[in-house]
Formats: C-alpha cells, structure tokens, sequence
C-alpha cells in the first residue's frame, strides 16, 4: 500500500510542476524517473528493516551487560 501511495504522490508531483514550469526541488536533477527513485528508496528500506531487526537483540545485550532490568531497555 504504501509503495502504490509513493508512486502516486511522485506521479502527481511531477505532472504539477510540468503544468506550472517549476523547477525540480533538487538542482541539477531534472526529470528523475520514478525507477531511479526506486533505486535509492530500497536500499535505505532494506536497511532499515534489518536494522529493526537487529536493534533489540542488541539492546538486550547491552542492557545484560551493563547490568540495567529489562524495564530499563525495553
């Protein structure tokens, strides 16, 4: 769902500013395709999910280590 709502809001953002000739947000970019969008946009996902993952194992482990209760690091 949230990846149809993404191309949508990328869709209709760039049918704007070509109905109104405006400038892309960022300089030198000009007509990024929702592909190249894409290729940054899942690397950063993918990397975020894993760390979701991984961040409270590691967080058990230090709260262990240091000693601290469960209620401290959650």
């Amino acid at each position: 769902m949230y990846l149809v709502a993404l191309h949508t809001v990328f869709r209709n953002e760039r049918r704007g500013a070509a109905a109104h000739g405006v400038q892309p947000l960022i300089p030198g970019v000009k007509g990024r395709s929702l592909q190249a969008a894409f290729r940054t946009y899942a690397p950063a996902a993918v990397f975020i999910v894993a760390a979701g993952g991984v961040l409270p194992r590691v967080a058990t482990e230090i709260a262990q280590q240091m000693g601290w209760s469960n209620t401290f690091v959650p």
